[in-house]
């Protein structure tokens, strides 16, 4: 079973990311699901294995994730460790990870199982969704605003809260990369902007 939500954690936490990074992921990502044949049982297993191999050789040895995005590395080198010290894994996973040492990319594999992360939730359409507010708001309110953007949109509605006083009032949703902006803070700059602009 896929632990979606120490998955969901990993992707969250990978914040602000490089876009030219994220394009190389895009690709690889791309070209690793494809070689799954876009199976999202097969796929899932396999971001589940990407996440498991960051915890357990990234997460917990920065030094060996320095090491392997190094370019003062060789590519040899590279291989080396991977075959001494990735010991476990299926042979997909770790052909993946020698062609990806092998193109000099290993600086990108966050950026990698950031995308496979992407194109597996767009796979079973699970929609990711943040609702922002003022205050805190209680589990069914936040439940009610996924169900109404659902109604519209479809897929199955994956919900992070998140509270900003600044806001003043109202909500700013946020569904995958399209953000809806209904906070009074914003009412407030737009109302300033037209106003200003009419003088």
């Amino acid at each position: 079973m896929l632990d979606t939500q120490a998955i969901d954690a990993r992707y969250a936490a990978e914040t602000n990311p490089d876009v030219s990074a994220d394009q190389i992921g895009q690709v690889y990502a791309q070209s690793f699901i494809g070689a799954l044949d876009n199976n999202p049982e097969l796929v899932g297993q396999a971001v589940e294995e990407f996440d498991s191999f960051l915890t357990a050789y990234f997460d917990a040895n920065p030094k060996f994730e320095e090491i392997l995005s190094s370019r003062l590395i060789s590519t040899e080198d590279k291989l080396d460790i991977i075959n001494r010290t990735v010991t476990s894994g299926s042979p997909m996973f770790l052909n993946f990870l020698k062609v990806v040492a092998k193109h000099e990319r290993m600086d990108c594999l966050r950026a990698m199982y950031r995308q496979m992360y992407l194109q597996y939730e767009k796979m079973i359409q699970r929609l990711p969704i943040t609702i922002t507010t003022a205050v805190e708001i209680t589990d069914q309110e936040a439940e009610k605003i996924g169900q109404s953007l659902i109604a519209q949109i479809g897929g199955n509605p994956i919900i992070q809260r998140k509270v900003d006083p600044s806001l003043i009032g109202g909500v700013v949703v946020r569904v995958g990369d399209t953000v809806y902006d209904g906070s009074v803070a914003t009412q407030l700059k737009k109302l300033r902007e037209r106003i200003t602009g009419k003088f």
